[in-house]
């Protein structure tokens, strides 16, 4: 079906509902285009790597309806690499739901929201939207909601299926969950100071081979456990967190790993800010070959968080490039300057370490020596700005550089011929992006 006539049809729709209705009724746009140039983007450069450079879009139109017993909300959005599809396609199949859910209100500020939504908690560590990638995330799940005047209470599940079944369970979807089980908690202890609490039960679904050749699924749970602290001032303000996972891993592994982080911001001027910041997250020690070690993953995985905001732009931990599995520390400063609502320009300045160990592969290829590496993985600095073009366009725009090590070129597998890690390219990234969100219908108060 075009896409003209599916926004069409839901404009009549809305149309139709808010003159029959005193429900509030909004219908509102996101089109971003988005130019990238990449150069040793997610990993380092190679010798052999010539630069990318494309263009992205996403096209998001969102319809909500809010009444006094429910609400509605749904998201369409078709997202595509400029030039990916002839000019006479007539079906591409890159048009999706976003988010299609409906909240069902009851008394005591207790609602139940249904349906396929973005789950968006905290500082998006361990739940977030992805909202930098032009896809974005979202669950299908049952949402259970208490908001009080000082604590809030979310306890969320979800049971996936490729389809529906006569006769067994097994989930075939790549890179997500069987079942999902969450509780979120947020106490507004003060003016200043809030605290919440987060248990996510993750259970995986892995398939195995017996001796006789029978298939075999098996559902395997991982439990993260953790808090997070807020102190907001007028000048500094605070934030800590702490997670700790168990349970365990796809592969059948014990898991024991913990994710620590906290960083002070400090208004310097009423136009400049300062954040300045540190974040370990647990690896798998590469020299310790012991049983009593390797049958235990000691390294921390952040599930289903906006990994992109955390750990430099360039996304070389966590956002589908892997590195070792050894975890990370971050030391990190970040510098904002807003001149005014319309134009502001930002500089983050990150040093990665290695949370474990890293074994010299070349040192046990070459004379079976179990040798450490240097834990120190590389800085990247990341500049970043934009403007107001006008009241619902936004230009911004970035540029990124990593000067990784050795140690970082071999967790990558980016090696020269002798084995040795190669860092004598330049890795570097480069961004444009136009955002334009006109509200198209919007008959609130």
């Amino acid at each position: 079906m075009d896409n003209t006539i599916v926004k069409g049809g839901i404009i009549i729709m809305i149309i139709s509902s808010s003159i029959i209705s005193n429900a509030q009724v909004k219908l509102s746009g996101d089109i971003r285009s988005r130019a990238e140039y990449r150069h040793g983007y997610k990993s380092l450069a190679d010798l052999s790597q010539d630069p990318a450079f494309f263009i992205s879009q996403r096209t998001r139109l969102t319809f909500s309806y809010d009444s006094e017993k429910y609400k509605v909300g749904i998201a369409l959005q078709d997202i595509r690499t400029w030039g990916n599809q002839t000019q006479l396609n007539i079906s591409d199949n890159l048009l999706s739901i976003h988010e299609a859910w409906a909240e069902i209100l009851f008394k005591n500020d207790l609602s139940l929201k249904l349906g396929r939504q973005e789950l968006v908690y905290d500082d998006q560590r361990i739940l977030g939207n992805v909202d930098w990638a032009m896809q974005g995330r979202s669950h299908d799940v049952a949402l259970f909601k208490y908001a009080g005047k000082k604590i809030k209470v979310h306890l969320g599940g979800a049971f996936n299926q490729d389809k529906e079944q006569l006769d067994n369970n097994i989930y075939t979807v790549p890179k997500n969950y069987k079942t999902l089980q969450f509780l979120w908690m947020n106490n507004k202890l003060s003016d200043k100071l809030s605290a919440s609490l987060l248990v996510l039960n993750n259970g995986l679904q892995v398939s195995s081979t017996d001796t006789s050749g029978n298939v075999k699924y098996d559902t395997r749970f991982s439990q993260t456990l953790g808090t997070r602290l807020v102190h907001k001032g007028e000048i500094w303000s605070i934030n800590s967190s702490l997670y700790l996972q168990t349970g365990k891993d796809g592969a059948g592994k014990r898991l024991s790993a913990y994710n620590i982080a906290a960083d002070i911001s400090y208004k310097i001027t009423g136009k400049l800010s300062a954040i300045v910041g540190l974040e370990y997250l647990s690896g798998q020690n590469q020299t310790d070959t012991t049983r009593a070690y390797t049958n235990i993953n000691h390294s921390f995985t952040p599930f289903y968080g906006t990994n992109h905001k955390f750990n430099g732009l360039m996304d070389y931990f966590y956002v589908g490039s892997g590195h070792g599995q050894v975890g990370l520390q971050d030391a990190f400063v970040k510098i904002k300057y807003k001149n005014s609502k319309k134009q502001w320009l930002g500089a983050d300045l990150h040093i990665f370490s290695s949370g474990a160990t890293v074994l010299d592969n070349k040192a046990f290829t070459d004379n079976a020596e179990i040798k450490e590496m240097d834990k120190y993985l590389g800085f990247e600095i990341d500049l970043t700005g934009g403007f107001k073009i006008a009241k619902e366009v936004d230009l911004k725009m970035g540029y990124s550089h990593m000067l990784g090590s050795e140690t970082l070129a071999i967790l990558k597998g980016v090696t020269k011929t002798d084995g040795n890690g190669r860092t004598d390219q330049i890795s570097n990234w480069a961004w444009v992006m136009v955002v334009i969100k006109p509200t198209l219908i919007d008959n609130s108060p």
